[in-house]
């Protein structure tokens, strides 16, 4: 064969890298065990990952509505609606419904996301739906967050310190955030935080929706859903492991202890063990470059590529038949008027900004008015097949003609295409391996011409139902081979030896055999080449069951243990909390210097007469209004304390905060420095020493 016909035929192997390549090797080892277990290809969950995907986000949003219509507002009141709604069967069961499918909706998402990846579906014009789907999963982590922070128990209570310490770290908000919370704990106004926690919780879902529209918007026929036998398996599961696992409650949270034990759900509160140390900020930092790092993958290659050939239609060939247009799956090709000399007509047009270099558009052109690049076209083709065929005739005597895709022309056919087919199979048929970008890109007039170039059989292997790397090419090339879509096979082929097998990449040498050991039968009486052909419950069932048992994944994870604060669990906590540290010396803020000489800057803590913490100021910073917000947390030994918070170190008489005689229980958190309100009941003012004078207090003017 001639290079340049040798390279029209193979240039379909290297558009993906070779890092790709051996990432979906390793998969297809996993998915090869998942066949096994469900004992058909067909039955394999892993090829539904983005509508189930996309059925387990719908199941979330209709159950988080109807608890909704439970909620309460302020602390208490959220907590206790929703220790009602474990109290009541059917509530108890749709919580736990909605818990367990946000779970599985990330798990699902996830291995959607990896498919698409070694499938190299995420460059050129898919990059829409690629960085849709990062910002996807990205806001329903936050709707997740938000939903586990409305129940106000321990959970949320640990996601309040983390979300303290985060503004801490990166903000100037952390000690006012703190306080701001305190204070709505202690007073009426708790319900406008729970309001703003349920309002962010219902945006972030409409936004999901949003990017999801965002996601879907350059496909053609979209699936929504999944096949009605994977809802109604996959709902029944979710009910099941509802009833008998229900997503149980923690105590409520109580900002004046540190919370114990808990159950976390790793999936979305992962970050909690890391971030409740406020010095940990490296967590965010790594996700922000993770997710951003997801986010340019369409844009990101480690070595140079070559721009993805293009379809181009010839608008004097085309009849206007509209094949193309309703074949392809991406919204390339849309029909449109062309002028000519008797008038207008119908042609087909390209979007080249929507072309993913699919091929099927090629396969579903009678006149051959489309080609794609300069190395594809129905002519293209059989030029280079009749020219291989004539070659191999001349070699050998009797050979097999495999129409296969990318997919499996990289692993499971690459051998047969590496050694050229060296060697008779075991009816003395050897193989000549024809890739395509896409099976669906040969028009099925092909097929006839490798029969005329001599073939004794042919075969069309692609990959499986709902797997194909185009999304329907499979089964537009199915149905054209079976006559049930045009263009069709010619009725003078419709009995020969075609075999259809739609399998794994990996399997293509099951393909080979089975053809070569089969009886010639047309391709539409094949069992092997119907795609949906032979579907029962039956069949479903190990499928299911599968499906079911992933669901338990979720439960487990729901009930992962975790300790916060191990170091802290026989220590008690003092909190000095100050949003505004200045605010005692109020009447010396923006006078000249010479009046605030001698006042005192250096905040201290003094437990039991000692120094325990302090903080000085710079006196042109902090009269100026300037001063950062204090917000330390200080492990103390549980007991009886005496405790003085103060400005110290000038020489004017000190200013007094806070004086406390206090007897602190292990784990529980005091705080100093916003209004008494905010602390437990019990504890008592001392009063002020004798000898020195509280000049101002934080609330006076």
């Amino acid at each position: 064969m001639l290079p340049a016909e040798e390279d029209r035929l193979n240039i379909w192997l290297t558009r993906r890298s070779a890092g790709l390549r051996l990432l979906e090797k390793f998969a297809l080892k996993l998915e090869r065990l998942i066949n096994l277990l469900v004992g058909d290809s067909r039955f394999n969950p892993l090829y539904y990952t983005g509508p189930l995907a996309a059925f387990l986000l719908l199941v979330v949003i209709l159950t988080g509505l109807y608890l909704t219509l439970f909620f309460q507002f302020s602390f208490e009141a959220a907590y206790e609606s929703v220790a009602k709604i474990e109290g009541q069967f059917i509530a108890r069961v749709v919580r736990a419904i909605h818990r367990y499918a946000s779970d599985a909706a990330v798990i699902v998402s996830l291995l959607h996301a990896f498919r698409l990846f070694f499938m190299g579906r995420f460059r050129g014009p898919r990059w829409l739906a690629w960085v849709s789907g990062v910002v996807m999963m990205v806001v329903l982590w936050l709707a997740g967050v938000t939903g586990y922070w409305l129940i106000w128990d321990q959970a949320a209570h640990l996601i309040t310190l983390s979300f303290t310490n985060l503004l801490r770290q990166y903000t100037p908000f952390g000690a006012s955030f703190a306080a701001g919370l305190l204070t709505a704990a202690n007073t009426d106004r708790s319900w406008v935080v729970i309001a703003l926690l349920l309002l962010a919780h219902i945006l972030l879902a409409a936004l999901l929706g949003l990017f999801f529209w965002f996601h879907i918007i350059r496909l053609n026929r979209p699936k929504f859903l999944p096949d009605r036998h994977w809802l109604i398996g996959l709902g029944a599961a979710l009910l099941l492991v509802s009833i008998a696992a229900p997503a149980g409650l923690l105590p409520p949270a109580n900002l004046s202890q540190l919370p114990g034990l808990v159950r976390l759900d790793p999936l979305f509160l992962f970050f909690l063990p890391a971030t409740l140390n406020p010095s940990a900020g490296w967590l965010w930092g790594g996700l922000a470059v993770v997710v951003l790092a997801a986010g340019a993958l369409p844009w990101l290659s480690f070595r140079r590529r070559q721009r993805p050939p293009r379809v181009a239609i010839d608008p004097a060939r085309c009849t206007g038949c509209t094949h193309c247009a309703l074949d392809c799956p991406y919204k390339a090709i849309t029909m449109t008027l062309h002028a000519n000399g008797s008038g207008p007509r119908q042609v087909a047009q390209v979007h080249p900004n929507l072309c993913v270099s699919c091929g099927l558009c090629v396969g579903s052109c009678d006149v051959n008015a489309i080609s794609l690049g300069d190395d594809l076209s129905t002519e293209i083709l059989g030029q280079a097949l009749q020219t291989r065929l004539a070659q191999r005739r001349a070699v050998s005597g009797k050979f097999k003609v495999v129409f296969t895709c990318e997919r499996h022309a990289v692993q499971g056919a690459y051998p047969y295409l590496s050694r050229e087919a060296a060697g008779p199979m075991e009816n003395g048929l050897e193989v000549i391996v024809i890739p395509l970008p896409c099976v669906a890109a040969a028009h099925p007039n092909l097929l006839g011409r490798a029969f005329e170039g001599g073939a004794e059989e042919v075969v069309v292997a692609g990959c499986p139902p709902d797997d194909c790397g185009q999304r329907e090419g499979n089964l537009w090339m199915e149905e054209r081979v079976t006559r049930k879509r045009p263009p069709r096979l010619k009725r003078a082929f419709e009995k020969a030896p075609i075999s259809t097998m739609w399998l794994p990449p990996d399997a293509f040498p099951q393909a080979v055999l089975a053809a070569a050991t089969s009886p010639a039968v047309g391709a539409g009486d094949q069992k092997e080449g119907a795609i949906f052909q032979g579907l029962t419950w039956r069949n479903l069932a190990p499928a299911l069951v599968l499906l079911g048992l992933t669901l338990i994944l979720p439960v487990w994870l729901n009930h992962t243990p975790f300790r916060p604060y191990p170091a802290l669990a026989n220590q008690a906590i003092v909190q000095v909390i100050l949003p505004d540290p200045a605010e005692p010396f109020d009447f010396l803020i923006g006078r000249p210097p010479a009046e605030w000489v001698g006042w005192p800057t250096r905040l201290t803590l003094k437990v039991d007469g000692r120094v325990f913490w302090e903080k000085a100021y710079d006196p042109a910073e902090f009269f100026s209004g300037r001063s950062s917000p204090v917000f330390e947390e200080l492990p103390l030994a549980p007991g009886e304390h005496y405790l003085r918070l103060s400005f110290e170190g000038g020489t004017i008489e000190s200013l007094i905060l806070t004086v406390r005689k206090v007897t602190l229980a292990p784990g529980q958190i005091l705080v100093l420095g916003l209004p008494d309100t905010v602390n437990a009941p019990d504890e008592k003012l001392a009063p002020p020493p004798s000898k020195e004078a509280v000049l101002r207090s934080p609330g006076r003017r």
